[in-house]
Parts: C-alpha cells; structure tokens; sequence
C-alpha cells in the first residue's frame, strides 16, 4: 500500500473534536482558530504618513517647479495632533503621523533641498503620493484569521492591531501515550541494567508538546488484558491513544486481540515504505488509536507522515490534509552531514518536521557516517536515529536548489541514484 492511500484510510471519519476555549491572546499561540476572526475597526484607522517628508497642500500640485515653500509646523506620530494645511506651505510629518486635511501628498525628505526654513523641489509626486489611507489594510468586518489556522506571531500581530484581546480556539486535544512492557527503563538508568530505554516514549512525548495537545503519559505490562484495559480506560477521556510496537506480524503482537477484548475495531496496513511498513489504526468509541512501529526511526517516520496529519485533523486546522509530494534523485552524488552555513545567495527553506522519505535510500559507509553524526556508537536506536533522520532531512534536495547552498552537513553519506524523497 503506498503512503498516499493509507494516508487516506487513516484520515476518514475522523471529524474535529468539540468543544472551544477563550484565551488571552497571548496564550493563543500554537493553538487552532476555532472560527473566523473579524476585525471591528478599519486598519489603518487614520490616514498617515507612510514615510518621513513633507506634507504638500493638494492645491499645490498644479504649480509650476521649481517650487520653494515654507515649512510652517512639524507634525509628529502620536494622538490629538491638530494641525491646519494652508496652500504654498509645507508641513514636516513623520512616519505614522496622522495627514492634516488638505494635504494631497508627502514627498520625500531627500527628494527636497532645504535651506533654513523652506524646502525646494524640483519634481512634484503624484496625488496621494506616500499617504497610507484609512481601510487601506483592512476595512471592518475584514477576516483577518481564517477558522483553523495555527495561531503564531503573524496572526498575533494582525489580531492585536485589530483590538482583539481574547480569541476563541479549539479545546486542547488529549493525545495519551501507551508505553508497553517491564523491560522498559528511563533515560537515566543504568546503560548495563538489563532494561530498553523507552526512546520512542520520549520521542513522542516531544513530538506532542505543542501548546494544542495535553499528553497523557501511561505505562502498562505488556499483556493483553492489560493493553485491553488501558484502551477501556484511555476511551473514556482521551480523543487520540498513540502507541509503538504490537504490530510487526510476530507471536509478541497483542494488539488486535485487545482491541477486540475492549470492544474496539482495529485495522493493519502494511506500507510500501522503508522504514515504517507497519501501520494500524483503530478506534474505540470516540477514541481514535494510531500504533506506530517499533523501531525508532520507523515511528518517527510514521508520526510525521500519518500522525502528524491525524492531529491535526482532529484539531480542525486547515493544512491537515496536505498532499505529499515526492521529487526522484537524478543521479547519485554526496552530501555533507552536519549544519555549517548556508551562502548569502541561498533561499531555501525546510521544515523538518514534514520530511519524508520511501525507497532504497543509503548506501556507503554507514559507520562512518554515523560515528560523525551520534556519540552513543553502542546504542542501536541511536544509530539508527543518526543515520535516517539527517537523510530524511537534507538528501533529497533537489540538485537546482543544492547549487544554491554551500556545506550544509561534514560527514559523507550517498544518496542512490533513483532513490524518492520529499
């Protein structure tokens, strides 16, 4: 199955949660505009100047140059500035200051010769000329933030100029993370203790910090009355129940026999993808489940292409459904592996968090390159994490956009000729 179509299954009937807050406005960022936001005023809300000059009387547009005037009062940004424009005189205003009725246009400070207290010009602007007018931005009752957007400082800025103080956005989401099984350890334990440290129990856990989320953290045994009573439970308050592991097709799977013991439906999908072929998704009354492979690279894989997209679905953001795009390597080359600088002409932009990868990928020295990349040469996740995660990240560039970029990464990896990626 290719990641597009059990993108598809894994995304149907999902619907968005219920259920809205009030916030603060500077407690919105990260959260989901839970509907349209309106502005009530006209932005800018006054006519002003858009650069600091001189404010010339519109009756002085047709007047012959050279044309020497008086500047007869300066006029600052701020509130309650009164001032009177009279024709054949000029007025110094500032940038952001409010335009004095009968003012026709600001020229430009530099584009006069000043002697004293009068100002030369030589040319004439156009009427209207460096004048932001009222509404020009925005009129009243203008959307400034559409339903479902992630609030960040852009939509923050927009949402203060409009005077708006508290918005309303989709209630958290309550994701819980089942970590099964006693061999699993802490990070802190000891490295001969015996124990799995639960690297895909933190993986997680950062993946789901954004301030839209409430994790729920949860730990049971590795049995299948105890998976089929955390999923009873996690039903009852939870919207999302992410897990890792139980899904590889082995005599250790218990996943679908809970399932069925807590009364829920659960369907496996084996992906045309390396690494994270296993997939399953399931639900147990309102509670949506997504199990994740166990292999650290191949759940953080699956997290951005299925998990990722699942949230936000659930969350009502309007990018929950992107379509996945993929570019093919047009030959084999090297790229270097650890972040030194981009050029000065460079304009490329990548969010981590959206790359992906499917095909034969690596080849070469694999230990070389990971010894450059992680310290902990012992630990098998990790080696697998060095590898993969920088590759997914930076080795499919496309090569029109790699001519533009100087040393990303120190370190050789090869990228096989033919190999997708996003």
């Amino acid at each position: 199955m290719t990641p597009e179509a059990a993108r598809r299954i894994v995304l149907e009937h999902i619907e968005v949660v219920s259920g809205t807050e009030i916030v603060p406005l500077h407690a919105a960022v990260g959260r989901i505009a839970a509907e349209d936001l309106l502005s009530a005023v006209a932005l800018p809300s006054f006519d002003n100047a858009a650069v600091d000059g001189f404010g010339i009387h519109a009756d002085d547009h047709n007047l012959p140059i050279p044309l020497t005037l008086s500047i007869v009062e300066r006029v600052p940004a701020g509130p309650n500035v009164n001032v009177l424009s009279r024709s054949g005189t000029a007025l110094r205003i500032l940038t952001g200051a409010k335009v004095p009725a009968g003012i026709g246009s600001v020229v430009f400070e530099r584009r006069t010769t000043r002697r004293g207290n009068k100002i030369t010009l030589n040319e004439l602007p156009e009427s209207g000329a460096n004048i932001r007018r009222r509404g020009e931005d925005v009129t009243p009752g203008t959307i400034v933030v559409s339903k479902g957007t992630t609030l960040d400082a852009r939509q923050i800025a927009i949402l203060a100029a409009a005077g708006i103080t508290r918005t309303p956005v989709t209630r958290r989401l309550r994701v819980g993370i089942l970590s099964r099984g006693g061999q699993l350890v802490d990070a802190n334990c000891e490295p001969d203790s015996g124990g799995t440290i639960a690297t895909n129990r933190s993986m997680l856990l950062a993946l789901l910090a954004p301030p839209s989320i409430e994790t729920i953290d949860l730990r049971v045994a590795d049995t299948q009355t105890a998976i089929s009573a955390a999923l009873r439970d996690g039903a009852k308050h939870l919207d999302l129940l992410i897990m890792s592991a139980g899904i590889a097709g082995n005599d250790r799977d218990r996943l679908e026999a809970a399932f069925r013991a807590a009364g829920g439906i659960c369907q496996s999908l084996k992906l045309a993808l390396r690494p994270g072929k296993p997939l399953a998704k399931g639900r147990i009354g309102r509670m949506h489940v997504l199990a994740l492979p166990e292999n650290p690279v191949a759940a953080f894989v699956n997290y951005l292409l299925f998990g990722q997209p699942m949230i936000r679905r659930l969350l009502g953001a309007t990018d929950a459904g992107r379509a996945m795009s993929y570019a093919r390597v047009a030959q084999a080359f090297g790229i270097k592996l650890v972040v030194r600088k981009l050029s000065q002409h460079a304009s490329l932009a990548m969010d981590w968090m959206d790359c992906h990868a499917s095909g034969d990928l690596i080849e070469g020295d694999r230990r070389a390159c990971y010894r450059s990349l992680w310290p902990m040469a012992s630990r098998r996740s990790g080696r697998a994490l060095a590898m993969f995660l920088p590759m997914v990240c930076f080795a499919f560039i496309p090569l029109r956009l790699r001519s533009r970029c100087e040393g990303l990464f120190r370190g050789a990896i090869r990228c096989k000729k033919g190999a997708v990626g996003r």
